[in-house]
């Protein structure tokens, strides 16, 4: 299975993929924003993806994953000051049942790019989304966790 480009969507695959990912996240997250800013605050913590930040083959994938890790960004710096905390958790591969899907050979490929040779488990991003929703500093905001060992150094 390989990753999408950006003419392999039809304009109704472009927009499900949009609305999913991006359209509706960003307008729950907003109405949340809202809502704890004019109480005593709270934290949100979205999905965002490797994708996002590295030009992605899956264009559209990319784009709403970079588009939420924004979105966040914005929150943070919108209704920080009234105390809400908006982050974005980044993960690369996650060795999940979608990732038996990819073929061995890019399996392979993408394990060797990270410095511990795996893939990041599943627990280990659910610890981290946990950890930015509840004892994470609040000085974390705005923020976006890269998960992805080292393949994305900047």
């Amino acid at each position: 299975m390989n990753a999408k480009t950006a003419s392999d969507y039809c304009s109704d695959e472009i927009l499900h993929m949009l609305n999913v990912n991006l359209i509706s996240a960003v307008r729950l997250s907003v109405r949340l924003a809202e809502q704890m800013a004019n109480s005593s605050g709270g934290r949100i913590v979205s999905m965002g993806s490797i994708a996002g930040e590295i030009g992605h083959p899956d264009i559209w994938y990319g784009i709403s994953k970079a588009g939420i890790m924004n979105a966040m960004r914005s929150l943070a710096r919108t209704y920080g000051p009234r105390g809400v905390v908006a982050n974005s958790v980044a993960p690369g591969p996650v060795e999940t049942e979608m990732m038996k899907n990819i073929p061995e050979d890019r399996k392979t490929r993408l394990k060797a790019a990270t410095i511990s040779q795996r893939f990041c488990s599943a627990e280990e991003v659910a610890a981290t989304v946990c950890w930015l929703a509840t004892d994470a500093p609040t000085f974390i905001n705005g923020e976006v966790i890269d998960m992805n060992n080292g393949t994305n150094y900047r």
